[in-house]
């Protein structure tokens, strides 16, 4: 017994049969990339929102999980890894769980936290004279402070810090330098390696330092 063809399904047939075969793969390609973003989201996702002047957060569903509470410090209000650095007036500053809880902090000895890169965040930490970057482990303690650049991180367990000759080098987890300062810049390890701008002539040359 034969479907009986409604006007509908004849207009529809016929739009489709006149794309042109790259207009018909495009329109394939986002069908079904929309399921495939949609399943990387996940229950715990957080995203930041803004309303008045404070920051909070909701679900991959756009639903309000964590009332704006927090003040909007930057770019910093962000989860990465499951926490988020955030300042709450009154409290202080910490990292937040996707529950909304502070499981870092809060404090007022440091803030504007940054991400964790292998269980450890770069911070400033709060000085009437002048503010200056440290780094905190999981556990909210200081473990580094009084030299370094702000935002720096680690990276197959090097990172890149100035040392008292204005030249970079890499530190170890005990912020010991394992690679003397010896570059007028660097940046963080990636596969073992990196470009570093040459010692003897920056402008024209690279070298590069391995692990």
């Amino acid at each position: 017994m034969e479907r009986s063809t409604s006007s509908r399904d004849v207009r529809a047939d016929i739009r489709i049969r006149d794309m042109s075969p790259l207009k018909v793969t495009a329109l394939s390609i986002f069908i079904v990339s929309v399921p495939v973003f949609l399943s990387g989201q996940t229950p715990e996702d957080r995203y930041p929102f803004g309303r008045g002047d404070k920051v909070g957060f909701i679900d991959y569903q756009g639903r309000e999980v964590i009332p704006p509470r927090f003040s909007n410090a930057g770019d910093t209000a962000h989860f990465e890894n499951g926490l988020a650095p955030v300042l709450e007036a009154g409290r202080g500053s910490g990292y937040i769980d996707a529950s909304g809880e502070f499981v870092i902090g809060p404090t007022n000895t440091w803030g504007w936290g940054r991400p964790f890169h292998e269980g450890i965040a770069c911070v400033l930490i709060w000085n009437q004279a002048r503010n200056r970057p440290g780094w905190i482990d999981r556990g909210g303690k200081i473990v580094f402070s009084g030299m370094g650049v702000e935002g720096t991180f680690f990276s197959e367990g090097l990172m890149s810090m100035p040392g008292p000759n204005g030249k970079w080098g890499f530190v170890d987890k005990y912020f010991q330098f394992v690679i003397l300062p010896q570059f007028d810049f660097a940046y963080e390890f990636s596969n073992g390696e990196q470009k570093l701008p040459s010692i003897t002539n920056p402008a024209s040359s690279t070298n590069q330092a391995k692990l």
